[in-house]
Order: C-alpha cells, then structure tokens, then sequence
C-alpha cells in the first residue's frame, strides 16, 4: 500500500495513484456533506440569479470542501516535483561516480605502467585496483582496513615463521620454508600480486609442495616479505591522502642488505633472519 502511494519521480503528476485517491476522498466527502444539507433543507427549484445565489448559501460546505481540492494538489505537485528533483541529482551523481570510477581506473592502469614500466607485478590491473578501491564505484577511493588488516595479519605469521626457521634443525628447514611461501602468497593472491618470489634457485620440497629458493640463499627468501610491502606501498601511491601502515612500514625499513646470507640445507639459518629482531627495532 505504501509503494502504491508514494511519489514515483518515474511518473506525470496526474498519475500518480496518491493524487487520485485525495481528490476521490474530498469530492466523496463534498458529495455526502452536500446530500445531508439536501436532505435537511427545504430546496425549491429556482432558476433565477436568486434560486443560483441561495444554491451557494445552501451548499456552501460542500462547495468548501471541494476548494480544498486546489490548494492540496498544488501541495502534492510541489512535493512531486521535489522528488523528480531528488532523482535527477541523484542519476547525475550516480553517472558521476560511474565516470570517475571508470577513470581512477584507467588512470591506475597508467600509474602501474608507468611505476613498474614493463613488469608488472600483478596479473590483473582491473583486481588489483577492485582489491585495493573496493568501493571506488561508490565515490571512495581509500584503501579500507581489511587489505591492512591481512597485511599485518601475513606479517605477523611470516615473522613466527622467521622465528622458527631461525631456532630449527635442518630437516625442518624445508616444512617450514614452504608454510612461510604459502604465507605470503596467501596475501599476494588476494591482491593478485605476482613477480615478488624468487623465479630461479634452489628447489625445495615438502609434502608435495615444492617452492624456489632464490639463489638458495634464505636471506633472499625472507626477503620477499619487504618485495610484497614494495609492490603494494607503490600500489597504493597511486592515492594521493595515502600514508602506509605502521606495519608496512616497519617491513620496508628493515635493511636485507645489512643482513647475512644463509645457505638453504647447508647450514643452520643465522639469527639475524629472525625478522622478529628487526621489526621490532624499526
């Protein structure tokens, strides 16, 4: 009943059912008050300007309450063409908003080009760009809490992992090589990142699973953790009010250079890979 009623901006005035059913209510109500005054009224008829004037005095209630009419549709117009009003801002913000979000696109598809000239370290600019600005089709162009949130959540697991990489024996080393991969692609995938690990190196295997470790130094394996903050630091640049996280960073100003390389399966992995130590003196 309520939909049936409400001012469609779709629709003419003189369609709509609300118009209709207040003019149906004040002519019905005029047509009652005026056979009640007719029934209990001593009404003779009169031709005569007489006869007419005595008309008006007589039905002069119901003739009111039809005048009302006027002054209410005037009123319901006005609301009507309020809404109309209302739906036209609202389609041209709607089209703006459409535009814009169209052009932050393009626009990101450039700035990535341009960033990482001809490698690309996503395998989808349009993913990427609805990962990062999921309600950029809103108006909003901010990165929201959820990618931090995974971020930190990615860091603070691959750094356990550094812990126990760092503490463990060597035929531990490959199960826990291969959790700390499947660490950070977890969190790259989501972003559909790409070209942050290592392509040619050592292989290692553990349950089926085998991951490459570059150059089969640990200290390039760790690393990738800060090639992931890079990528998505560069991304989300393309956002001027950008600022990193806190988390983020802490992981792009650890110094990888300054640290020790460690050989996979030759030796047990130095302390200093423990990113634990690092992440929190930065």
């Amino acid at each position: 009943m309520k939909n049936k009623l409400r001012f469609d901006p779709q629709k003419s005035l003189i369609e709509l059912k609300v118009l209709w059913l207040v003019v149906g209510v004040f002519i019905s109500f005029a047509i009652i008050v005026a056979l009640i005054v007719g029934i209990n009224s001593q009404i003779t008829p009169d031709y005569s300007y007489a006869g007419f004037n005595h008309a008006l005095v007589v039905f002069r209630v119901p003739l009111a309450i039809l005048a009302l009419i006027i002054p209410i549709v005037a009123l319901l117009a006005a609301n009507h063409r309020s809404e109309q009003t209302k739906e036209q801002i609202r389609v041209a913000n709607e089209q703006n908003s459409f535009s814009n979000y169209y052009k932050h696109i393009e626009e990101f598809e450039k700035y990535l080009n341009k960033t990482w000239n001809s490698k690309l370290h996503t395998s989808s600019p349009r993913k990427l760009h609805k990962a990062l600005f999921p309600n950029a089709r809103y108006g909003d162009f901010s990165v929201p809490a959820s990618v931090w949130d995974s971020f930190d959540s990615m860091v603070t697991r691959f750094v356990e992992q550094s812990t126990e990489l760092t503490a463990c024996s060597k035929p531990d080393q490959n199960r826990i090589l291969v959790e700390m991969q499947s660490t950070v692609r977890k969190f790259a995938d989501s972003l559909h990142l790409t070209s942050y690990a290592g392509s040619s190196g050592s292989g290692v295997t553990y349950d089926g699973v085998q991951i490459i470790v570059q150059d089969g130094d640990i200290k390039l394996f760790v690393s990738q953790i800060q090639k992931v903050a890079h990528i998505v630091n560069e991304a989300c640049s393309f956002e001027l009010a950008y600022e990193p996280s806190e988390t983020l960073q802490q992981v792009l100003d650890i110094d990888f250079t300054s640290l020790p390389s460690s050989k996979v399966m030759q030796e047990k992995v130095k302390p200093e890979l423990d990113l634990s130590k690092w992440l929190n003196a930065a």
